[in-house]
């Protein structure tokens, strides 16, 4: 089996086209084999090659044959080119040129490799960026037959003619001596873009030149070397180069230094240089701190004891306030995710971030628990109930944590925590109008679910509720009980009336309902007393007999009193309901000042069809509000008595039109309501009459 896999390798190797057209120039260039190299060139255009590896291979055949004096076979090979290959414009260029000159059609356009060879070497150290990189482009598409005049150009003394003819070189797989080349190169700063990242990739293909660089690199700017290590971040993974950089690391103060480390450092690189930073007479902290910024946590996976380690260090250097006060401006939620993965958990949260929550600076402080609370760390939650718990820690933290405290799973010790911070919050806070709102909702929504029903401090959380408009739904129903009760109260205060109303609509809130009589005379001229009465009166409907009667007489004093909405809309809203406390209220308020309140005492009144009405109704005849008088006359009507004949006539006298019409509409109602009287008085008495008969 081994046989046959190693012969199906070489197999492929055989089948390969760039092997193939490599072959082909070392029988063309290196043998001088002409015939040999025609093969292999045959070969590389039979294969699975891009096209321009086929342009280069049928070029190099027609090159073969126009040295072997075969001028047909050489002008056919440069038109294939030209008509296979159109996209390989370098290639066809040559190709046309070769052609030209064979043809004998354009002498002065073509020039023999013989001449323009040279030309382009020298172009190699042209300052025209354009005219420089066009003649690395064309002499590695004429390939290896320029590989002596590349050698030596490439050990001229000129840096950028050495320069260009190494780029050459590189491209076409020749990379003995190049290293020495770059570098002198990039010593003289004589580097663009494409000569950088030509040298990177010299480095990335040939693991052997990069002792060279590594032994060169004090000869280079901190800049230079930021740059190459961009380019190949793999260099970090040399033994030479990154000793090396981290000697000058040590030794200079240069970011660049810094950011050409942290391009492909990993944890075993941090590890060694953290001892040669922080273990001598001037610790290099700050240095430390900027490395680990810069670094690749995906490349930092310490093992325990370098974590420890490194904890103890960071511990060390952030207890200067030279070295924290930078690191913490710069931005304490990105500085605290970097040290958290950098520290273990105990060391972070009780070492450094204990000391950092006491900084006197407050923005400072919230800087720093917001940034701890986006982490997700072992033990952050124990850690945050601690600080909670602590009376060392100021109050801005503890709100801070308030505020993402739903996000946790909280166990009975850390719920007894909350309770006792909340209830204390409370307390101090409850009355004060610059007290965080929203810890004061969080308080009063949360302590009831922990307090038990018959607590002494749930009154108070109970009014805090309603200040901030708790819904009674997220209530257990014996706390629901309570906060009815706090609700009623509530109803004193203007503040907290519209909630406790909106409360009292609970269908659970009958039982309070029924006493919202006794509270409105204390809401006083308030809009809401609309409210409240409407809902007070649909209850006291639905109600049962005794259960009517106790909460209308505490409506008693209301009714008696100078609140004028409150009774307007009691009569209103009570209209229909019999009851002894509002029929003598009634009776009183037809003598009222106040023209609506009579109004609807004579309503009220009219519809008991109680005998000791008339008297009040004819005497609401000479009200000096028409209008009371019109409403009289109608209702006199309605319930017909004789009592009220003589004063309906006087009314006729009524300057007012619809006075009058009221007292002519209510005595023909009179009349009719007697003369049916009288024809069922005649015709019992003719019944009678028959009878006897």
């Amino acid at each position: 089996m081994i046989a046959i896999a190693l012969g199906l390798m070489a197999l492929a190797v055989q089948n390969d086209p760039a092997v193939s057209y490599r072959e082909g120039l070392y029988e063309e260039v290196d043998q001088g084999n002409l015939e040999k190299a025609i093969e292999h060139y045959a070969k590389a255009l039979q294969g699975g090659a891009d096209p321009a590896l086929k342009a280069r291979a049928r070029f190099r055949q027609g090159h073969c044959h126009e040295k072997l004096g075969r001028k047909q076979d050489a002008e056919q090979a440069y038109r294939d080119v030209i008509e296979r290959f159109p996209a390989q414009e370098e290639t066809v260029r040559l190709a046309r040129g070769r052609l030209a000159v064979l043809e004998g059609k354009e002498p002065a356009a073509a020039v023999p490799l013989e001449t323009e060879v040279p030309r382009l070497i020298l172009d190699l150290a042209d300052r025209d960026f354009k005219k420089r990189e066009n003649a690395i482009r064309r002499l590695t598409l004429i390939g290896e037959s320029v590989l002596p005049d590349l050698r030596r150009a490439s050990q001229h003394k000129d840096v950028a003619l050495s320069m260009g003819a190494a780029r050459v070189l590189l491209e076409l797989e020749q990379y003995e001596g190049l290293c020495p080349v770059f570098v002198r190169a990039f010593e003289k700063k004589l580097f663009g873009d494409p000569d950088r990242q030509a040298f990177a990739e010299l480095l990335r293909a040939r693991p052997e030149a990069r002792p060279h660089y590594a032994a060169s690199l004090s000869r280079f700017s901190a800049y230079q070397l930021k740059t190459m290590a961009t380019l190949y971040s793999g260099l970090m993974q040399d033994s030479a180069y990154s000793a090396a950089l981290e000697d000058r690391i040590v030794a200079e103060d240069d970011s660049d230094l810094a950011k050409a480390w942290y391009c492909g450092a990993n944890a075993s690189h941090l590890a060694r240089l953290i001892p040669r930073l922080t273990h001598r007479e001037k610790p290099q902290y700050s240095k430390l701190l900027y490395l680990l910024k810069g670094t690749d946590q995906s490349l930092m996976e310490l093992d325990d004891a370098a974590r420890e380690a490194l904890s103890k260090v960071l511990l060390t250097a952030l207890a200067h306030p030279e070295v924290a006060g930078p690191f913490l401006e710069s931005g304490p939620d990105n500085s605290l995710a970097l040290l958290a993965y950098h520290m273990t958990p105990t060391s972070f949260l009780k070492g450094l971030v204990s000391s950092w929550l006491k900084n006197p600076n407050a923005g400072t402080r919230i800087s720093v628990i917001e940034g701890v609370e986006e982490l997700r760390i072992g033990g952050l939650q124990d850690f945050t109930f601690e600080i909670l718990a602590s009376g060392d820690t100021a109050e801005d933290v503890k709100l801070q944590i308030l505020s993402h405290i739903g996000n946790f799973k909280l166990s009975e010790p850390q719920q007894h925590v909350l309770t006792t911070y909340y209830l204390s919050y409370l307390k101090k806070f409850a009355s004060d109008p610059n007290a965080n709102a929203d810890v004061l909702y969080r308080a009063a929504t949360y302590l009831p679910t922990r307090l038990p029903p018959d607590s002494a401090d749930l009154d108070l959380v109970l009014n805090v509720a309603l200040d901030h408009e708790v819904d009674a739904e997220k209530l257990d129903p014996p706390v629901q009980k309570r906060y009815f009760q706090a609700a009623l109260r509530a109803l004193a205060r203007k503040e907290t009336r519209g909630h406790a109303l909106k409360v009292l609509q609970h269908p659970e809130a009958a039982t309070e309902r029924l006493k919202i009589g006794g509270f409105l005379l204390g809401m006083g001229e308030d809009p809401l007393v609309q409210k409240a009465v409407r809902l007070f009166a649909d209850t006291v409907k639905s109600a049962a007999s005794d259960e009517r009667t106790r909460a209308l007489k505490e409506t008693g004093p209301v009714l008696k009193s100078g609140s004028r909405l409150a009774r307007v809309r009691l009569f209103v809203e009570l209209y229909g309901v019999r009851d002894a406390t509002l029929n003598e209220a009634a009776k009183v308020a037809v003598h009222d000042p106040d023209e609506g309140i009579r109004y609807r005492a004579l309503c009220h009144c009219s519809y008991l069809a109680d005998p000791d009405a008339i008297p009040l109704l004819i005497e609401a005849l000479k009200d000096p509000e028409p209008f009371n008088r019109q409403q009289a006359a109608y209702m006199l009507g309605a319930a017909p008595s004789a009592a009220a004949i003589p004063p309906l006539i006087d009314l006729l006298q009524s300057p007012d039109q619809e006075v009058r019409a009221a007292a002519t509409q209510a005595l023909t109602k009179i009349r009719a309501h007697f003369d049916k009287q009288q024809e069922w008085r005649k015709w019992y008495e003719d019944l009678k009459k028959r009878d006897q008969k």
